[in-house]
């Protein structure tokens, strides 16, 4: 039970550590314990459904909607590098990562998964060399503090530029600042829910907060196309649902390093 135990902790380590790499390679135990990972927060929050009263009709306060807006927010916090665990793993078995909206169709669904469960190149391929099972790669000692000092500096870079529609940003600018923006959603959500006497409270912070948060991120966003030297109009393809994957295929590509009409790159790093 302990090796199990310490497969699923080294594995999920794996994923969060490339949160936002969708490039190299990944082995077929790295895919399915972050997936198991997934899982096990359904069923959780499944858990917890159970013991909730639902809303009446137009009660747009209760337990249950903040529960389900936590639920929400821990989810699309997960997709990004659950995203990015599955694009490599198709680069493993030598598959391109657009392979990843078959997800989307009815009879390609089985030959993805074919593709997640069968094992990987033994030799390099396009996409890389074959991933290594040490933990020493993936997890410093110092990693979760290197998190939040970036997490930090990113968000105060974001706010002192928040209606900055010039210029570029980088990957790691635009990542961090959203993964920020989705842990503060939760956190207002779970105090909601823990905290029901004072639920309208929480509510109206979230909702300020939203207001706030969006034209830093509007601005980021803006910038982060003019990094993959697009135009800030693409951002209204976000309306429709091909659109919107593409747009965030955009946001999470490699950070430019060459010079384009909107400026010189940027360093990924402060």
């Amino acid at each position: 039970m302990q090796e199990y135990v310490s497969a699923f902790t080294l594995n999920v380590k794996k994923g969060l550590y490339h949160y936002f790499d969708f490039y190299g390679r990944s082995g077929r135990a790295e895919f399915w314990y972050f997936l198991l990972l997934l899982i096990l927060l359904d069923i959780i929050f499944g858990v917890l459904f159970a013991f909730v009263d639902k809303p009446t009709p137009f009660q747009l306060i209760s337990p249950y909607n903040s529960l389900y807006g936590a639920t929400m927010s821990i989810k699309n916090l997960f997709l990004i590098p659950f995203s990015a665990v599955m694009i490599r793993r198709l680069h493993d078995v030598g598959r391109s990562g657009w392979w990843i909206l078959l997800i989307f169709t009815f009879i390609g669904i089985p030959v993805l998964i074919y593709w997640l469960i069968k094992s990987g190149d033994e030799q390099e391929n396009q996409y890389g060399f074959k991933p290594s099972q040490s933990v020493d790669l993936y997890w410093e000692k110092d990693f979760v503090q290197k998190v939040i000092n970036h997490s930090i500096l990113y968000t105060k870079y974001c706010f002192s530029n928040a209606f900055n529609y010039d210029g570029r940003a980088t990957r790691m600018e635009f990542g961090y600042f959203v993964m920020v923006g989705m842990l503060l959603g939760v956190g207002f959500s779970l105090l909601s829910f823990l905290l029901p006497s004072l639920s309208s409270i929480f509510f109206g912070l979230n909702v300020v907060f939203g207001i706030v948060w969006f034209f830093p991120q509007l601005a980021c966003m803006i910038r982060r196309l003019h990094d993959t030297d697009r135009t800030a109009w693409w951002l209204m393809i976000w309306f429709t649902v091909v659109g919107g994957i593409l747009l965030m295929f955009w946001m999470l590509s490699k950070t430019g390093t060459e010079k384009n009409r909107y400026g010189e790159p940027k360093n990924e790093t402060f």
